[in-house]
């Protein structure tokens, strides 16, 4: 019997990150979070929006580049 897939994951965060962020919070309400988890969670998955686009860009240069070194390698055998 499989387990049921989880929707929601734990994690430890380091107290002192997780209190500047609430007090933060509570400091300046028109940032319009709840609280800490759903600041965390946006931060999170924009934090994640970044690297891929970074690393899309790299893993495309690493293709361009293999895809120079093989061209270079056929042109100077024939």
């Amino acid at each position: 019997m499989s387990k049921p897939e989880e929707r929601f994951r734990k994690i430890d965060l380091d107290a002192e990150l997780v209190e500047e962020i609430e007090s933060f919070l509570h400091e300046y309400p028109e940032v319009n979070y709840d609280n800490a988890i759903d600041f965390i969670q946006k931060a999170a998955a924009l934090h994640m929006q970044e690297l891929k686009k970074t690393y899309a860009h790299v893993q495309m240069d690493a293709l361009s580049y293999l895809q120079k070194l093989v061209t270079n390698s056929q042109d100077a055998h024939r």
